[in-house]
């Protein structure tokens, strides 16, 4: 008897705790379903509250309209609860169907000749990255600069800051990463007291420099490319934006970060009485150097090509300097002006697939290796065009230049310093690139109303985009060594305060100095 009563209970007792933990999980899956559909419907119900207080404002209903789209589109992506590229597409259906424009006009918006600037310049990474070619310069440098004391982090930082003006940032700390893990394993050997301290300041080094790099070129880094693309656009047949004249420009004032930068990631994790017990042996970058061979006949092909393809940029348009003009190669041409950097750039990538390679039964690329290009970036880029067009075609940037006119009130310089804080400080928590689209329309409008070069707002904006390093997923490189599992949160914003306070201070005072003469503001 005992024995079936017990049965009874414990059969019932196993029911009982089952269903609870069936209920559990049935109302943690409900409300993990609940939360995720109000993550996405937060940004459409804001857009359409702001734009209904907008539309009461203004008393257009297009105006209305646009600013709900541009809500809708910041909220989803800075938060990222889809993906970038998703987001990007929200002006194909929605600008049609609210009556802002045609399917087909807003779908020509997403094309644009920068794109092939883009993509010609990631074909020539590519190809650099499958000869090794960036590994072998990496190596050479570090070999010059020496592999004792605060050369390492010299070294290591120079290596990245080189290499990432031609290919992406993230590509550049990837490579990086084993190397700086090598010879971070050496140091520990060495049972130096701040191993650990100088390893965070390696690894922070490779990414910082990366980002540094990237501001140099046109092509380091897409934020770059969507303000140029934009620019151009808006000032069509007005003075361009050339490859030369934006590294004319960035090219100085990224030096001056990086060797802000290597002062104070020194100052924060390079003890001075230590640094001369830090040696690591050259013979181990020596051999992985006599490793790779002498330079096989890919690797000279695509160093060739690329060089090319560099001085064509910097030489394919007129450079006034003063009284003096020296005249681009494009004055060849019945229509100079027809002939874009992104044309040298296809050019150059055709020759890639042309050119048999001697080692393998191939071409110096292959397209199974162009499929790697990112072409959610490529849509981010077109739903930045599109989000521009639809600021002007509403009325929303004549209507906002209005509303701003108390900006006259401030001098230049406070706006520019005030712009640059408020940038970096978004581009801490959000993609960088979703951070210039949504802010260039704006500063067009701003620029109408103060009556300020829209360069003189635009430019700081771009360049401090990508100047985050406060926080891991500031950039690509941060979130990359953060995941090294070395650094902590507190790590980064220690040196990352003051790199940013530096960031703000050297691009004002560029912009309003170098920046002038660069570009005759």
């Amino acid at each position: 008897m005992c024995y079936f009563v017990l049965k009874k209970l414990t059969g019932l007792f196993l029911t009982n705790r089952l269903q609870r933990i069936y209920l559990q999980n049935t109302i943690f899956k409900k409300n993990r379903h609940l939360l995720h559909w109000l993550k996405i419907l937060i940004g459409p119900f804001l857009g359409a509250l702001l734009g209904f207080i907008t539309y009461n404002a203004s008393g257009q209903g297009n105006i209305g309209i646009m600013v709900m789209i541009v809500i809708w589109m910041a909220v989803w992506w800075v938060t990222e609860i889809v993906p970038l590229a998703v987001t990007s597409m929200i002006p194909v259906f929605a600008f049609s169907v609210s009556g802002l424009m045609s399917t087909s006009e807003v779908s020509s918006v997403y094309m644009n000749d920068v794109l092939f600037l883009f993509v010609g310049g990631f074909m020539m990474s590519f190809a650099m990255e499958r000869w090794n070619l960036h590994h072998r310069i990496a190596l050479k440098i570090i070999l010059i600069v020496g592999t004792d004391g605060s050369k390492i982090l010299l070294g290591l930082m120079l290596c990245s800051y080189i290499i990432s003006m031609w290919i992406s940032n993230t590509a550049t700390t990837m490579m990086l990463i084993p190397t700086t893990l090598a010879i971070i394993h050496k140091i520990d050997t060495l049972k130096i007291n701040h191993s650990e301290k100088i390893a965070k300041g390696l690894l922070l080094g490779i990414a910082h420099a990366s980002t540094f790099g990237g501001v140099a070129t046109m092509v380091g880094t897409p934020t770059n490319m969507i303000f140029v693309s934009y620019f151009n656009r808006e000032f069509e047949g007005n003075t361009q934006i050339t490859f030369f004249k934006w590294f004319l420009f960035a090219f100085p004032l990224s030096l001056c970060m990086l060797v802000i930068g290597y002062f104070i990631l020194k100052f924060f994790f390079m003890p001075k009485k230590h640094e001369n017990s830090i040696k690591v042996d050259k013979s181990i970058f020596e051999k992985e150097l006599h490793a790779m061979g002498s330079m096989s006949f890919e690797e000279k092909c695509v160093a060739m090509l690329f060089s090319i393809l560099v001085v064509l940029w910097f030489t394919r348009a007129d450079l006034v300097l003063g009284s003096y003009t020296f005249r681009g190669w494009s004055n060849l041409f019945s229509q100079p002006k027809f002939i874009q950097d992104g044309a040298v750039a296809v050019a150059i990538a055709i020759l890639l697939f042309l050119i048999p390679a001697k080692n393998e039964k191939s071409t110096l690329l292959k397209w199974e290796h162009a499929k790697k290009l990112p072409y959610s970036v490529i849509l981010l880029f077109g739903g930045g065009f599109a989000l521009s067009k639809g600021f002007d075609d509403s009325g929303l940037t004549a209507w906002l230049s209005g509303q701003l006119n108390f900006l006259q009130q401030l001098p230049p310089f406070l706006i520019v310093v005030s712009l640059c804080i408020f940038v970096i400080l978004i581009s801490e928590f959000a993609s960088n690139m979703a951070t210039i689209q949504l802010c260039l329309p704006i500063l067009m409008a701003i620029s109408i109303s103060t009556n300020i070069s829209p360069l003189l707002l635009m430019i700081p904006a771009t360049v401090a985009a990508s100047y985050a390093f406060m926080m891991p997923l500031g950039t690509a490189p941060n979130t990359i060594i953060f995941g090294s599992e070395r650094l902590r949160t507190t790590d980064m914003m220690k040196p990352g305060i003051w790199l940013n306070l530096s960031a703000v201070v050297i691009i004002s005072i560029f912009i309003f100095t170098w920046g002038k003469w660069v570009f005759g503001l």
